[in-house]
């Protein structure tokens, strides 16, 4: 919906139910410049990986989403994405 809508930026847990943290996880990624929100996710979701199996699923970045949509790439009609 969110797309459909035209939002260019969507940043959310996967998670059905999230643990307090989330919000807080949300809050720290948006707080700072909004140009940075990608590295500063990537960087999360690097920081799960590196983290050792028994904890790695309750990594915040292990579930934190970024879908960030450029406005200046062009779409070519008839040609897939």
């Amino acid at each position: 919906m969110a797309l459909k809508a035209g939002v260019p930026v969507i940043l959310w847990e996967r998670r059905e139910i999230q643990p307090p943290s989330a919000a807080a996880t949300i809050r720290h990624l948006v707080s700072a410049d909004p140009l940075t929100l990608p590295v500063r996710t990537r960087t999360l979701r690097a920081e799960a990986a590196a983290t050792p199996a028994p904890h790695r699923q309750q990594h915040p970045g292990k579930v934190v989403v970024l879908l960030w949509d450029d406005p200046a790439r062009l779409v070519e009609a008839g040609r897939a994405l």
